[in-house]
């Protein structure tokens, strides 16, 4: 496997970059949150519909249906994507061990 030394040498800086922007984004409070149509919800992930869908059908994502359409929570949806993308770094932090 080939890394790039100089990008794993400012990992830890963009790491600490990337948190300080999360912290900074103010998102809707629990009482507020934002239901998506899918539409939006791939627009705020940015992905394409099909694949939003296809996660929907296969329950990888927190989403329910409404009539002929699905709709999705912005907050479980960003939960989600911040839990995978954590499960993600720390798989990718024991395989370069």
């Amino acid at each position: 496997m080939v890394f790039d030394l100089a990008l794993l040498a400012r990992l830890p800086e963009l790491i600490t970059r990337l948190e300080q922007q999360l912290n900074q984004m103010q998102g809707p409070t629990p009482t507020q949150d934002q239901i998506l149509r899918t539409h939006e919800a791939a627009a705020l992930l940015s992905i394409g519909e099909a694949e939003l869908l296809a996660l929907a059908r296969s329950g990888q994502i927190p989403c329910w249906r409404l009539g002929n359409g699905w709709r999705y929570s912005r907050r479980q949806l960003m939960e989600a994507f911040y839990a995978r993308a954590r499960t993600n770094l720390r798989a990718d932090d024991q395989a370069a061990d």
